[in-house]
């Protein structure tokens, strides 16, 4: 059996079955570069697009750690009062017995200086405080400082005690200047600059409190040493605030 073998090389009678190959043309006349403004256009309108989408991107990622960060310290300050709060609530008490200690002690230096100036007001503070006794009472024990005694007994003509007259004065050395206690029957008049005090403070504190209106007697000092704190006060506008204090009971010194 023959083996056909064939050639490799191909024939001239066949070359009808190929072409040639040759470079296409890739020249177009027809295209056109950009030139260097539209390049610039491009440039720019690129480069604002990229820093418009930055921005945005940047203030809302900013918004939200600004947020973030202003809760936080809204957190931490919140936590500061509350800590804060605390010790205050329990002050109040303290602060306002302070306040009320420090007006008294400055509406008696004031007091002391005014009856100072004119010792006479304390001839209205008797006369206020008779006014407020029951018309039937005859009778009247004035109890004064002894400075004070004189000069009510020169006011009122008052240097010889006896049976006709409707009062009668005593000295108490323990009573501050500017103040008196009344005694009639059993009518008891405090009109003490202690007493009056106590009531306008508490007034001016919004109320009359049980520890208002014993605060200064109970900070006063013992009575051996209170005629030594001589308080004086103008009462000679003695209004419904600061009126003497009347208690229907029986008085020991009558």
């Amino acid at each position: 059996m023959s083996k056909t073998i064939t050639s490799k090389v191909i024939s001239q009678s066949s070359d009808d079955r190929y072409a040639k190959w040759e470079l296409p043309n890739v020249s177009d006349a027809s295209l056109q570069l950009p030139t260097a403004q539209e390049i610039d256009r491009i440039e720019t309108v690129a480069y604002e697009e990229g820093l418009k989408s930055g921005y945005e991107e940047g203030f809302k990622k900013g918004l939200v750690e600004s947020q973030q960060e202003v809760s936080q310290r809204c957190e931490n300050l919140d936590t500061i009062l509350k800590f804060l709060q605390r010790p205050l609530d329990d002050l109040d008490e303290k602060v306002t017995d302070q306040l009320f200690h420090l007006a008294m002690t400055v509406t008696g230096q004031l007091i002391r200086r005014e009856l100072h100036t004119d010792p006479g007001q304390i001839v209205a503070v008797v006369r206020e405080a008779m006014a407020s006794l029951p018309i039937a009472e005859r009778k009247v024990n004035i109890y004064l400082h002894p400075d004070d005694a004189n000069i009510v007994r020169d006011t009122l003509s008052l240097h010889h005690d006896s049976e006709s007259q409707p009062w009668r004065i005593m000295e108490d050395p323990l009573l501050s200047r500017g103040g008196c206690r009344l005694q009639a029957g059993q009518s008891y008049i405090d009109a003490s600059v202690e007493k009056r005090l106590n009531r306008i403070i508490a007034t001016l504190l919004g109320g009359e409190r049980n520890s208002d209106l014993n605060v200064y007697e109970d900070t006063s000092l013992d009575n051996e040493n209170r005629a030594d704190d001589l308080i004086i006060e103008d009462d000679s506008r003695l209004s419904a605030d600061t009126a003497p204090v009347i208690d229907n009971e029986q008085n020991d010194d009558e």
